[in-house]
């Protein structure tokens, strides 16, 4: 009675996360051709002082973005286009401030501090957000990196003028022509405060992707064994559900079998059986969750549920009884339609039993597996088994009748030997009908 829980990151969520980054890289190369459209027809409309080297250097930029794009759309080398586009955005706001320097009419009209002047930190800070869109948390720290880089070569190149006058008046830096080298490094260096910021975003995103779409895939895989009421109160108490160890408890343990099945089989051809199997598993587990049981496995023809994991309820026998009735209902109605299709009816058998197991994973925080151990199990399958030799569709072991005294209507079948069991089982018809 084993469930595989598999924690570390599925195959779907690294799609996800790919995906992401790639629509976050489409979005960046998009950005970059409307800001190089705009520089391209801005500097055209310009009355004076065209720069036509710049229209080249535009153009190209142009297509080469449009081929980053192509290759982005066929899903083609992202790290690649990632790493080239950033540095795209370097040689921009490395080119820029000389284009508009050149465009102000260049060292003749004003001096070269201008270059240190201009609003590239916000551009670089559009630039350096516009990287963190891929959800990689290394893509824009490596942009606020490589701007500071571009500042101090600005920075250099402007120095290396003689006529670059240096003040420490904040007001002559923003009003003149001098330069107060002190504020335009603290304005650099804000750089990696930025970039550093929006590189924990973009990982926090990631990281709150992951996580989302990982406790998802837990919940579905939860849906699989247990009832919706359950999940809830499972991811709700704590993560220690999945985590190794058990613990002892009472549960109610329920196997199902199919009566003939093994002939049945035999008869019809394998995709038959299968939708036949399908159908039938769907109607029993829609009972089993419905009255608050646990899907424990499925064994070929056979189903084995419990009622009381992993959470122990007052009325877990209660409903286990109430679950097996109500799946001889469904039964029934499974038959008659089988009847008008012409198809044979099929039996069922049912065993109960009422006992203590070890509930719990066993395996490590990445990989475990859900299981039932104990005697109580073995019982339960045993007494299922002797539906067979009693001639009788559903049974009960002793406990289940102590434990429900009054509510249900059973019969004593005696004594009854089992396989791998010394004492004999006092086992109860249960009378559903």
């Amino acid at each position: 009675m084993r469930h595989k829980f598999n924690l570390r990151c599925p195959a779907p969520i690294n799609e996800l996360l790919f995906e992401r980054e790639l629509q976050g890289m489409r979005i960046h190369v998009y950005f970059k051709i409307s800001i190089l459209t705009y520089l391209l027809v801005s500097d055209w409309l310009m009355p004076v002082n065209r720069q036509f080297y710049l229209w080249v250097i535009y153009l190209s930029l142009i297509l080469v973005e449009g081929l980053f794009l192509v290759w982005l759309r066929k899903k083609q080398w992202i790290k690649a286009v990632a790493f080239s586009s950033l540095l795209v955005d370097l040689f921009l706001i490395t080119l820029l401030p000389f284009a508009w320097y050149q465009m102000g009419g260049a060292s003749g009209a004003y001096s070269s501090t201008y270059i240190l002047k201009t609003n590239m930190p916000l551009v670089a800070a559009g630039f350096i957000c516009i990287n963190a869109f891929a959800a990689r948390p290394l893509y824009p720290i490596l942009m606020s990196i490589g701007a500071l880089g571009v500042a101090t070569f600005h920075y250099y190149w402007v120095l290396s003028d003689p006529n670059t006058v240096l003040t420490i008046q904040y007001g002559e830096h923003l009003l003149g022509s001098a330069l107060h080298s002190a504020y335009y490094w603290v304005t650099s260096y804000a750089y990696l405060v930025f970039g550093a910021g929006m590189g924990y975003m973009a990982y926090s995103f990631r990281k709150t992707t992951l996580e989302a779409v990982t406790l998802e895939k837990a919940n579905l895989q939860l849906g699989r064994y247990f009832s919706p009421n359950l999940i809830a109160s499972i991811t709700d108490g704590s993560q220690s559900f999945l985590e190794p160890g058990g613990k002892r408890q009472p549960v109610a343990i329920m196997f199902i079998d199919i009566r003939g099945f093994t002939s049945m089989s035999e008869a019809l051809p394998p995709e038959a059986v299968v939708r036949f199997l399908s159908d039938y598993h769907e109607r029993m587990v829609r009972v089993i969750f419905k009255h608050g049981g646990t899907l424990d496995k499925f064994m070929g023809d056979g189903i084995l549920a419990t009622f009381g994991t992993p959470l122990t309820q007052a009325d877990d026998l209660s409903r286990a009884l109430k679950a097996g009735i109500e799946m001889k209902e469904a039964l029934r109605e499974m038959n008659q339609e089988r009847a008008l299709l012409g198809l044979p009816i099929i039996g069922q058998g049912i065993g109960i039993h009422y006992g203590e197991v070890i509930v719990g994973n066993i395996g490590t925080a990445e990989r475990l597996e859900y299981t039932v151990i104990g005697d109580a199990v073995n019982q339960a399958s045993r007494i299922e088994s002797a539906c067979k030799d009693l001639d009788h569709d559903f049974l009960c072991s002793a406990s289940v009748v102590e434990g429900l005294a009054g509510e249900i209507r059973t019969r004593p079948m005696g004594e009854v030997a089992v396989k791998g069991k010394k004492q004999p089982l006092q086992l109860f018809a249960v009378d559903w009908a």
